[in-house]
């Protein structure tokens, strides 16, 4: 049986102690810190990652081009299979290099448990 939904816990400030302001303004401090830095973390990542698939994308395409303008035949049949290879794979990691990219793009993400009166999609 699920339990009916109750409403957020929302504390009484006006009977905190005085003395625990300092304290408690310290640790909103670093949670806040904490998610921001979880979100500049996050699209560093991507983006070094895209990065890398982006070079890797490029090196497979010159290897590409570099078979393209050779003469590459095996018992006088061209080897296509040699060809497209390199060119295949230089068009997935651009995809995946785009994917990465594209989750770096600034928008706004949503950490649960410290804004329990903002869900997603409200």
């Amino acid at each position: 049986m699920i339990a009916p939904r109750s409403e957020p816990w929302a504390p009484d400030w006006a009977n905190v102690p005085d003395a625990s302001v300092p304290y408690l303004l310290s640790e909103a401090k670093e949670h806040l810190r904490d998610n921001i830095a979880m979100g500049i973390n996050s699209d560093q990542r991507s983006v070094a990652l895209g990065g890398v698939f982006g070079g890797g994308a490029f090196a497979l395409f010159t290897v590409s081009a570099t078979v393209f303008s050779g003469m590459h035949q095996t018992n006088g049949v061209q080897d296509n299979a040699l060809q497209w290879a390199p060119f295949a794979s230089g068009f997935c990691f651009m995809i995946a290099s785009a994917l990465c990219l594209t989750a770096a793009i600034p928008s706004d993400f949503y950490v649960s448990g410290y804004e329990p009166r903002t869900r997603p999609g409200e």
